[in-house]
């Protein structure tokens, strides 16, 4: 039991780990990029190799987006985010997007959706480390309860 507890409490450490450094680098991005709207112009299947496999049979939809920057340079990009089936955005749909001012040559690259899932997964990693933290401890006293009412 001892040894299970320590398991969780490391890894409830290490994700909670996880979680602050993947929030802190979302909020660094979210507040140094440039905010602007798009438009989503359309979207394109990738075909990702099988790692179980030579295949090429993992295909993900990413949603082709459209916005011009504050100096009236027109950006198209692929966003990086894919979905299994179906793109969950509409042909013509607004969104919003980040980019990168300050690397004008690479705006392909550095441009991003901002959507709520793709900057919080890091808080989500950190809910489940102080989780696994508070299982840890609480299995802990449990045990403790028990080893003094046996007296």
């Amino acid at each position: 039991m001892l040894f299970f507890r320590i398991i969780l409490i490391v890894m409830g450490l290490l994700f909670t780990f996880i979680g602050i450094v993947g929030i802190g680098a979302e909020i660094r991005q979210y507040n140094n990029y440039t905010h602007t709207q798009g438009r989503v112009i359309g979207d394109t299947l990738l075909y990702y190799e099988n790692s179980s496999s030579s295949d090429f049979d993992d295909a993900m939809v990413h949603a082709v987006v459209s916005y011009e920057t504050k100096e009236g340079q027109e950006v198209t990009f692929i966003e990086r985010q894919g979905e299994n089936g179906e793109s969950s955005f509409e042909k013509g749909e607004q969104v919003k997007v980040l980019y990168d001012h300050t690397r004008p040559n690479f705006l392909r690259k550095h441009s991003r959706l901002y959507s709520f899932t793709t900057f919080w997964k890091g808080g989500i990693f950190g809910v489940f480390g102080i989780l696994f933290i508070l299982i840890g401890i609480a299995l802990g006293f449990l045990k403790r309860g028990k080893s003094k009412s046996s007296y």
